[in-house]
C-alpha cells in the first residue's frame, strides 16, 4: 500500500471515530434528558401542609408515578410523538405533567378530560375531580379545590386522604368551624391518628372550646405517655383558660419535671394561675423565676403587670412600682399600667411621681374618675389645693360611682372650709 492510500485510510478512520463519538455524545445527552423527563419531581415536604397532603395523594393515585423508569420513558416518548386529542391521551399527558411538577399544565389537561368524558363510571369521575382538587390546592386555589372535592361522589368524598387535604385547607384559611367538623369526621374513621387528634385539640383551643380541647390532650397523654411534658403543658393552658387553675398548675409542674423545653413558660403560667387563686407570694416567686430563666415565649410585660398587682395587694409598694415600671418599659400600650403604678407610688409616699402617672392615665382616657380622685389626694399631700379642688369637682360631676362622688364632695367641702 503506497503512502497516499495509507493517508486516506487514516483520514477515513478518524472521520468514523468522530462520527461514533458524536453519536455516543448525542445518545448520552438524550439519555440524560430522558432521565430528567422521567424523574418524579413531586415535593411532599414543603412548609404548606395543605400542599403536602395534596402532593402525597397525587403521588399515591397517579399510575405514571408508580411505574419504573423504563415504563415512564415509554410514556414520555409516546407523548412526544403524539398530539393529544382523546381522553386517554390527555389523561396520560396530565399524569406525566403531575410527575414533572408541572401542575398548571396538568390542571388544564385534567379539565380537558372532564370535558371529554361521557361515561357514567363514578370511579373515573371521582379520580378526575380528586386530581383537579389536588392540583388546585397546589396552586393555592383553595376555594376551587373545595368545590372540586365536593363534586366527588358520596362514596369517595370523605375518604381520609381527601379529608386530610380539606382539614389543612380549612386551617390555612382559618376556617376553624369547618376544620373542626372535618377533623371529627376524619377521627371517626381513623381514631388512632394522633397527629390529627393533636390538630383537633389545637383547633378547639383557638376556637375557645377549652374543655373539649383539654379532653383531647387527656386522650393524647394516655396514648403516648407524654415523655417530654409538652402535652401536659398544652392541657394546662386550656385548663387555665377555663378556670381550672389547680389542675392547670399540676400540669405545668409535671411538664417541668419531664424537662419540657420551655420551663420559663411553665413558671409564667403557674404565676398567672396563682394570681387568679389570690396566692400572691407564689405569683411573685414564680414570676421572678420565669423572668430569670428567660424565654422568647413568655410575655414579660403581662407577667410584670400581674407581679405588680400581687405586690400591690401585699402592700409591697416599692416592689410593685418597680414591676409596673418594667411592664411599661416592655409594652406601654397595656391598659391602666400608669394608674396602678400611681397607686403603688401613692402607697410609697412618692406623691409627685404618682401625680405624673395619674396624669398619663387621664391623658390616655383610662380610669379617668379614679385617676382624678387619686391625683387630688396627691395634690393635697403636696399642698396644691387649687389643683386638688379642680380634680375633685370633676369626680363629683362625672363619676357614676356614687360612693366615690360622695367622697369627692365631702373632701371638696373640707377644702373650701379651709
Amino acid at each position: 500500500m503506497d503512502e497516499r492510500s495509507k493517508r486516506k485510510k487514516r483520514i477515513s478512520t478518524k472521520v468514523w471515530v468522530r462520527i461514533l463519538a458524536g453519536f455516543l455524545a448525542l445518545t448520552l445527552a438524550l439519555f440524560i434528558i430522558m432521565i430528567d423527563l422521567t424523574r418524579v419531581k413531586i415535593n411532599t415536604e414543603t412548609d404548606n401542609e395543605a400542599n403536602n397532603a395534596a402532593a402525597t395523594l397525587l403521588a399515591e393515585r397517579t399510575e405514571y408515578i408508580e411505574k419504573n423508569v423504563f415504563a415512564r420513558a415509554g410514556d414520555v416518548i409516546t407523548n412526544v410523538f403524539t398530539t393529544p386529542k382523546t381522553f386517554s391521551s390527555y389523561y396520560m399527558l396530565a399524569s406525566i405533567q403531575i410527575g414533572q411538577n408541572k401542575y398548571e399544565q396538568a390542571l388544564v389537561n385534567i379539565e380537558r378530560c372532564l370535558a371529554q368524558y361521557r361515561g357514567d363510571d363514578l370511579s373515573i369521575l371521582d379520580d378526575l375531580w380528586m386530581k383537579k382538587g389536588c392540583l388546585q390546592t397546589l396552586q393555592d386555589d383553595y376555594h376551587g379545590a373545595l368545590i372540586s372535592f365536593s363534586n366527588i361522589s358520596d362514596i369517595g368524598r370523605d375518604t381520609p386522604e381527601i379529608l386530610r387535604i380539606k382539614i389543612q385547607i380549612y386551617i390555612e384559611t382559618q376556617d376553624l368551624p369547618n376544620a373542626k367538623i372535618a377533623l371529627l369526621t376524619y377521627l371517626n374513621e381513623a381514631p388512632s391518628d394522633l397527629n390529627m387528634r393533636t390538630l383537633l385539640a389545637e383547633v378547639y383551643y383557638l376556637n375557645g372550646n377549652y374543655k373539649l380541647g383539654a379532653a383531647q390532650y387527656t386522650y393524647l397523654i394516655k396514648a403516648t405517655g407524654d415523655s417530654d411534658g409538652s402535652l401536659h403543658f398544652m392541657r394546662g393552658m386550656l385548663r387555665s383558660q377555663q378556670g381550672d387553675y389547680e389542675p392547670a398548675i399540676a400540669d405545668f409542674v409535671y411538664a417541668v419535671g419531664a424537662d419540657f423545653e420551655d420551663p420559663a413558660a411553665c413558671c409564667e403560667q403557674q404565676a398567672l394561675c396563682y394570681y387568679m387563686l389570690e396566692k400572691n407570694e407564689l405569683t411573685l416567686s414564680l414570676g421572678k423565676k420565669a423572668i430569670d430563666i428567660g424565654s422568647d415565649n413568655i410575655d414579660p410585660a403581662n407577667l410584670y403587670k400581674f407581679m405588680g398587682l400581687s405586690a400591690l395587694t401585699l402592700g409591697y409598694y416599692a416592689e410593685s412600682s418597680e414591676h409596673f415600671s418594667e411592664a411599661i418599659a416592655h409594652d406601654s400600650t397595656i391598659k391602666d399600667l400608669h394608674f396602678y403604678r400611681g397607686v403603688a407610688r401613692m402607697g410609697d409616699s412618692e406623691f409627685t411621681l404618682a401625680i405624673e402617672d395619674f396624669s398619663a392615665s387621664i391623658n390616655a382616657d383610662q380610669m379617668s374618675t379614679s385617676c382624678y380622685y387619686n391625683r387630688a389626694i396627691c395634690y393635697i399631700q403636696v399642698e396644691d389645693f387649687g389643683a386638688a379642688k379642680s380634680d375633685l369637682s370633676k369626680v363629683a360631676e362625672q363619676s357614676v360611682d356614687t360612693a366615690l362622688a360622695d367622697s369627692a364632695e365631702e373632701l371638696l367641702c373640707q377644702l373650701n372650709d379651709m
